[in-house]
């Protein structure tokens, strides 16, 4: 059984006195563990279709399915709780509370759930780590490069350990190399987590990493290749790469961080309760490109 199932989905917008097409008959389902970019023009419902699939908006006709069960059948709040336990959403402008540290922007998610206390912050400390940010958690992400905030949101939409991460032109906002470096970690973290990467691109450089790639033109699937020996060198590289980097941030002098006062149940700001998560609010590598700020 496919993990997300569209059947004829379009999606019709209502702009003033125009009409906007944005999905035009969607036939498409994702499996568990898939590593899946849709690529294409801007305009072409990449967007659309993500925000469908997280169940952040619902079609106009035909039907999404989420591990078989129509989404339709679902209430607001079994659609918000899905989302906030069962997706994770990764944006291009990163969505992260200013006024919150690294650390305490990834335990957003739980401390939203109603979840606290010292293993939240064991957990989010936990895939920091992961995505090399670990000697990072203090700082805020006015402190951060944007590949490094870039890093803290995918640790956001990780800490929950959701089935399946949904990314919304991640690399948009960062240059080659950062943007590269973004997907190859998003591909080992699925391969070691076994977590479904749906990702939206305009960026065809990218295409030669991913496993499967769905082109939309206009709304409608143009073409849905599988690429089963997707590049994974530079993936590999990072791979070897990042203990030695971790290593080397550790031995660097301690004062460099500074050291945060907040507790691990911290107030959340209203905005962050939004269900809706597109609308307002809501990863390993190896050694960081230059031009990064350390921490």
């Amino acid at each position: 059984m496919p993990l997300i199932a569209l059947e004829q989905v379009t999606r019709t917008y209502q702009l003033g006195a125009t009409t906007v097409r944005a999905l035009r008959g969607i036939d498409l389902s994702i499996d568990a563990g898939e590593f899946v970019a849709l690529w294409g023009p801007s305009g072409s419902g990449k967007s659309t279709l993500c925000h469908l699939m997280g169940l952040v908006d619902v079609p106009t006709t035909g039907r999404v399915q989420v591990n078989g069960r129509d989404a339709a059948s679902l209430s607001d709040d079994l659609r918000s709780e899905h989302r906030n336990r069962s997706v994770g959403f990764i944006f291009q402008q990163f969505n992260l509370l200013p006024v919150l540290s690294a650390i305490e922007n990834v335990m957003l998610p739980l401390v939203i759930r109603g979840e606290g206390g010292a293993a939240v912050r064991r957990q989010a400390e936990t895939i920091l780590g992961e995505v090399g940010l670990g000697d990072c958690q203090h700082q805020r992400p006015d402190q951060l490069s944007g590949g490094q905030r870039q890093r803290v949101a995918i640790a956001r939409a990780l800490v929950s350990a959701p089935p399946v991460v949904i990314a919304d032109e991640p690399t948009a906002n960062l240059d080659s190399e950062n943007a590269h470096r973004i997907v190859d970690l998003m591909r080992t973290l699925q391969s070691s987590r076994g977590t479904t990467f749906i990702f939206a691109t305009h960026d065809q450089r990218l295409m030669a990493r991913v496993s499967r790639r769905i082109r939309l033109q206009d709304g409608v699937v143009q073409e849905d290749v599988r690429n089963p020996d997707a590049r994974e060198s530079v993936a590999g590289e990072d791979r070897n790469g990042h203990g030695e980097h971790r290593e080397n941030q550790r031995t660097q002098s301690k004062d460099a961080a500074p050291k945060s006062s907040v507790s691990s149940s911290f107030p959340v700001p209203s905005v962050a309760n939004n269900p809706h998560p597109s609308r307002t609010t809501p990863a390993v590598s190896g050694p960081a490109p230059e031009g990064l700020r350390p921490c």
